[in-house]
């Protein structure tokens, strides 16, 4: 009897173990718990805020200029980096420009009701803080104990950021518990992404996300400055942390008739 006892609490401890350390929402489609489990995807696991150190962050003044909640005085989000590109790029300078990983985001919620996660989106944008949304599929009781939601079915994940480490994405963590206490935010790194395009021509990015729109394609952007001048607009679908998603998520898309690629997000 002793030693039935002790079996079973160490299988409650490690079962308690597993829990906490590998639950994440999935991206979206659906990515096997292996591969989100995986050592591949070891550092994907999100940053939990209560072991968060504000002192660890950058000491930048989240009310000054260029700050995360400063304003609307450019569509590109602090910390992006300045691109290169040749004079009078074409399509071709912009297919072939090697873009710097920006895997890391700040993840706010799951929610069921669509209508939940755009009132969340709104919110966050009304804080000069750009959010997206990204559906995912959840299947099983062990699935819906990783990723962190209660039921199966079609779940809404509410995003912000882009940020090529986790000290970046630090500070908007930072600022965002400060202004937004009703919020309990992680630091995620999802490497792969589906991506429709890029442009110099925000008509062009507007054009491509009305044709996903009527396809009802979730979708979401970044945009980089260049030394030009000009913005670089990547229009992207999805954030997966396994390939396989990623490419999964490519077939949907060409089916449906979009010429697209996976990439490092």
């Amino acid at each position: 009897m002793i030693v039935a006892g002790l079996v079973a609490c160490v299988v409650i401890v490690v079962g308690l173990i597993v829990f906490f350390f590998l639950r994440s929402p999935d991206g979206p489609g659906t990515e096997s718990l292996q591969e989100a489990s995986s050592p591949q995807t070891d550092t994907d696991q999100p940053a939990s805020p209560a072991a968060y150190d504000p002192s660890e962050a950058n000491a930048t003044d989240p009310e000054a200029p260029g700050g995360p909640f400063a304003g609307e005085e450019s569509n590109t989000p602090p910390g992006m980096p300045l691109l290169s590109l040749p004079e009078e790029a074409d399509s071709y300078d912009l297919e072939n420009l090697a873009l710097p990983p920006m895997p890391y985001c700040i993840y706010t919620g799951a929610y069921k009701d669509f209508q939940e996660a755009a009132t969340t989106q709104s919110e966050l944008d009304s804080n000069y803080l750009p959010a997206y949304i990204v559906p995912v599929e959840i299947k099983g009781n062990v699935a819906q104990s990783l990723f962190g939601v209660t039921q199966d079915g079609l779940w809404y994940r509410v995003l912000t950021g882009h940020f090529s480490s986790k000290e970046e994405a630090r500070h908007t963590l930072r600022v965002m518990m400060a202004e937004l206490p009703g919020y309990q935010p992680e630091i995620m790194r999802f490497r792969h992404t589906v991506e429709c395009g890029r442009f110099l021509v925000t008509e062009e990015a507007r054009k491509l996300s009305e044709r996903l729109d009527q396809e009802d394609v979730f979708h979401y952007t970044q945009t980089f400055p260049t030394t030009s001048g000009e913005s670089l607009t990547r229009v992207l679908v999805g954030c997966y942390f396994s390939m396989k998603g990623a490419e999964e998520a490519l077939g949907r898309l060409q089916g449906k008739g979009f010429s697209c690629v996976v990439s490092e997000r």
